[in-house]
Order: C-alpha cells, then structure tokens, then sequence
C-alpha cells in the first residue's frame, strides 16, 4: 500500500492474533490504524436479515451476513448503514496509507454493488461479478493489468471481462466475454493506459 497499492480489507478481520487471542478494546487490532475506524461491535446476521447500505449518489445496497458497527476515527465514510438501528454509522472506510489506500468493508455486498465498489476503487473497468465458480483476481505491473479467471467448476461458464485484452493461455485477443472449459484457466493481458 505504501507505494500505491489498494487493500480491501472485510468485515471480521484483526479480531484474533497469531494465538489466536482475541485484541481487546475496539475490534480490528492492528488494522485500526490503517482503515481510519475502530470496530466497535459487531452483528452477525440471520439467514433472509439485511441492512441497508446507502452512497453518497443515494444508491441503496444489501448488506447481509454480518454487520460491523463501526465509528470512523478519521478515515473517509464512503457508504453508511440506513437501516438497523446502526444506521447512520458507517458501513464502508476508506484511508490514505502512504501513496495508497486501506478500505474496510464492514458487511458482505450483493455481487452488483461489489462491483461498483471495484470500480470506484480501481478507477478502472472492471468487469461484472463472475459467476459462481469463477475466481478472478487481477495484477498489475507497471506496464500491464493481468486478470486471471479460473473456472472451479465441473461445467463450461462465460465469464464477462474487465476490458478487451490478450490470453496469454490460448494466445488469442479476447473481449467482452470469455468461455471457460470446465477447471479452465485465462490469463488476460493488457497494457495499462496512461
């Protein structure tokens, strides 16, 4: 992060160390310093429970699973509970860490907002979730993106790209979509545009 680097930090991290004893005091241990937030409570949700995430456009998300109840201690709220009685605290921190950034994710988003969250973070295209079965986890260097799809699954899948690019695996110039076999795996370069 240091030099430039984003991490996505989830509800339910730094409660416990390397014992495996729990941090005391607010929750999130040696990560409240990076994320700009302590982690005052936390909620797990019931099956069919949700809190409301709303953006600063107005957008309303689903939170579901679990509900950190935290207060920022100077990181930037990028969305805040409106529902439960937590609402108004915020469920989504963000904090400068040298030229990088620290995000802390206090609920688990539906699929459509985690990628709208990418986006903003990445400045970048970034493609829709993948489906179920499907990793996807992108690199960057300092001249090109590299977005790795595995296929976990025992069935073929088509998997929507973050932008057009080069397989490194097959050798062909992919867009808009990618056909996984079943256990496949694409390897899509693209150079990183200034």
């Amino acid at each position: 992060m240091e030099n430039g680097g984003t991490a996505l930090i989830s509800f339910w991290s730094g409660i416990v160390d390397e014992r495996d004893h729990v941090y005391l005091g607010p929750y999130g241990g040696p990560l409240r310093g990076l994320f700009g937030g302590d982690v005052l409570d936390v909620v797990p949700l019931q099956p069919g429970e949700s809190a409301e995430v709303t953006w600063p456009d107005g957008r309303v998300s689903e939170g579901t699973c679990w509900l950190d109840v935290i207060e920022a201690t100077g990181g930037e709220v990028i969305a805040r509970y409106s529902s439960t009685p937590w609402a108004g605290h915020p469920a989504i921190l963000s904090s400068r860490v040298g030229g990088g950034r620290a995000v802390y994710l206090g609920t688990r988003l539906a699929d459509d907002a985690m990628a709208g969250l990418y986006r903003q973070l990445l400045g970048t295209a970034v493609a829709a979730a993948p489906p179920r079965g499907v990793e996807r986890v992108v690199r960057r260097s300092a001249e090109a993106d590299y977005e790795f799809l595995i296929n976990h699954t025992g069935a073929p899948v088509r998997a929507g790209l973050a932008s057009a690019g080069h397989d490194l695996l097959s050798g062909s110039d992919v867009a808009g979509t990618l056909d996984l076999p079943p256990q496949g795996v694409a390897v899509v370069r693209r150079p990183v545009r200034e």
